[in-house]
């Protein structure tokens, strides 16, 4: 994935958490949102979840607890971060 490709990443994570891979997207997330345009992509996944774009369930699940930042982007879950 392209680290410095903020908004590539952060698409990819609605993606990843519908295909079961809510860790991955956690990560993905803590790269979108630590982004200098990080509040940006935090409201706009706000917007995911109300306009019922994606599962309210869902998007709530990859807020529910901060992710860890430093992870590497791209990594499978399982795999070292």
């Amino acid at each position: 994935m392209a680290p410095d490709a903020t908004e590539l990443v952060f698409w990819t994570t609605p993606d990843h958490a519908t295909n079961a891979r809510i860790d991955e997207a956690r990560r993905e997330l803590a790269v979108a949102f630590g982004a200098p345009d990080g509040t940006n992509w935090r409201t706009t996944l706000e917007h995911l979840r109300d306009g019922g774009r994606y599962d309210r369930a869902l998007i709530d699940a990859l807020r529910a607890d901060p992710p860890r930042a430093g992870g590497r982007v791209g990594a499978r879950d399982g795999e070292p971060a």
